[in-house]
């Protein structure tokens, strides 16, 4: 019998406050890699490989993320909340076969043998991807830095979607993010998903938070580093500019045409809506 959206949420954040049973081993070690994008996949083909692996990512969040991928500096990238690997193969897709990608996830139901077969099915090869088998409260600063070889350039956040173990995640990305780091928060406004915007509250309103958001696509809104925020938010703002009356934006194209700038004040800072 199939679960609703809602009932499949729910049993995720309840999992993920179970304690690993196991820890996956990664493929590969957390070694240097290639300073480049090697072999890279256009936009067209990663959002259709994505949109043909199940779970919930639409093309505008996808889309964007592609291009964020190639502002950042190459270098590794951590995923907090696997499923079945759908944003993951977007990771893939825009930062090649060698860069150190680390997914962290409980795992549970054998999920992740069946991810790394995806990848390696859509790509050709896994890559230097390694998935860990473990609850991301459990983290520390210390252990993504060891398994990423280094500091993560992009970290995307689809956990638990409690506000303790969100609170929880987004301050661990603050510790360890890269100085031009970027962070997807997924489900922030998400009606069904209120533990993320409480936690992203609580981390925004806590003591000296040096990541603030910048853009939102579609269930997920990106974060930098303070100090960049607003180079940040040009960039991405002449990146949407630049592809016109682009039916994939249609909420941003139709801003642009009321002479709308599209931003939107949150938490003191002003974010980009790309797309609802």
């Amino acid at each position: 019998m199939s679960q609703s959206p809602l009932e499949r949420l729910t049993r995720k954040g309840l999992a993920h406050g179970r304690m690993a049973l196991r820890r996956i081993k990664p493929r590969t070690p957390a070694l240097a890699v290639e300073g480049n994008r090697r072999m890279v996949m256009g936009e067209l083909e990663a959002v259709t490989l994505a949109d043909g692996i199940d779970g919930w990512l639409h093309p505008p969040a996808s889309i964007l993320t592609l291009h964020l991928l190639g502002q950042v500096p190459f270098g590794p990238v951590v995923e907090i909340g696997v499923y079945l690997g759908k944003y993951l193969s977007i990771l893939r897709a825009g930062m090649g076969e060698t860069c150190r990608i680390v997914g962290y996830d409980i795992f549970d139901q054998a999920q992740a043998p069946l991810v790394e077969r995806t990848l390696a099915g859509a790509f050709g090869t896994l890559g230097n991807v390694a998935l860990f088998q473990l609850d991301s409260t459990t983290l520390t600063a210390d252990r993504v830095r060891e398994d990423c070889g280094g500091a993560p350039v992009f970290m995307s956040i689809d956990g638990s979607h409690e506000a303790g173990p969100v609170l929880s995640d987004m301050r661990l990305a603050d510790a360890v993010l890269d100085a031009e780091g970027i962070v997807a928060m997924d489900d922030v406004l998400n009606p069904l998903a209120l533990g993320v915007n409480e936690g992203v509250a609580r981390y925004l309103s806590g003591p000296n938070p040096d990541l603030v958001p910048f853009a939102y696509a579609a269930n997920k809104m990106f974060f930098c580093r303070a100090d960049i925020h607003a180079a940040r938010l040009e960039e991405a703002t002449a990146y949407l500019d630049s592809r016109g009356d682009d039916p994939s934006f249609p909420v941003y194209a139709q801003m642009k045409r009321q002479n709308d700038p599209s931003r939107r004040a949150f938490f003191g800072v002003d974010v980009l809506i790309a797309a609802g």
